[in-house]
């Protein structure tokens, strides 16, 4: 670790740690994507325990999409984790942890 190692544009890895590059993220938010894949019916046929985890600072996935998802998936839980952006594992990692191995464990 601490060492800095090659990575393409949209990745940044240094020191152990890694990040995407918000103009990638911009890219897609103003329809970068050739086409747009509606979800919401699939989401709705999760026949299994889902968990969303969502960074309380994610500047990606908004508190309100997080809620609609929820709600859209038979048996979803939320789990918000304060401190994380989008990139929970690498914000938060003990956090994740935990809230992960709670939805598990039930």
């Amino acid at each position: 670790m601490g060492q800095s190692v090659s990575a393409p544009q949209d990745l940044q890895i240094a020191a152990g740690e890694w990040k995407y590059d918000k103009a990638l993220r911009d890219m897609m938010r103003q329809g970068g994507r050739r086409e747009t894949i509606d979800l919401w019916e699939p989401l709705r046929r999760i026949a299994v325990p889902a968990l969303l985890v969502r960074g309380a600072d994610s500047d990606v996935l908004s508190a309100e999409v997080a809620k609609r998802m929820i709600d859209a998936l038979p048996d979803g839980r939320l789990v918000e984790i304060p401190g994380a952006g989008h990139t929970v594992p690498s914000d938060q990692p003990e956090a994740f942890a935990r809230a992960v191995r709670g939805f598990l464990e039930g």
